[in-house]
């Protein structure tokens, strides 16, 4: 199994199963990208978790986010920077408490975010978050 740099492999499936049991609601295709992935972090590097997505789900998630964003307020303007972007990044995903959790057990900041498929953060390499014994199962 590739894990990336600064976890163990016991780390990882442990902040893999945690992510998938928060934020599957989003969907499935979880991965680290970013230099955590591409093997050039820092020590003070973030992990950053992307959720990709297809653009019709991407979008059915943003306006789930972003239910009564009224024209030329902020809400609005972070809804309408988040789908030019292509990312929908964890508060507004509601996932600030699993991000702290795992900041907590990891001793590094973590980007968790919904990502659109294509879209301009959408870029490799991708390390897909581990699964379960459970998952398999199924």
């Amino acid at each position: 199994m590739q894990v990336p740099v600064g976890l163990t492999e016991r780390l990882f499936a442990d902040i893999s199963a945690r992510i998938r049991s928060r934020a599957a609601v989003f969907g499935v295709d979880m991965c680290v990208h970013g230099s955590r992935a591409s093997g050039t972090a820092l020590p003070d590097s973030d992990l950053d978790v992307a959720i990709r997505v297809p653009e019709t789900d991407f979008e059915a998630v943003l306006l789930g986010r972003f239910p009564n964003a009224k024209p030329g307020t902020a809400k609005e303007r972070t809804m309408l920077h988040a789908r030019a972007q292509g990312k929908i990044q964890t508060g507004e995903l509601g996932l600030s408490g699993l991000r702290r959790e795992l900041e907590q057990l990891l001793g590094m900041k973590v980007q968790i975010s919904v990502v659109r498929v294509n879209g301009p953060f959408d870029r490799g390499p991708y390390i897909p978050l581990s699964i379960g014994e459970e998952e398999r199962a199924r």
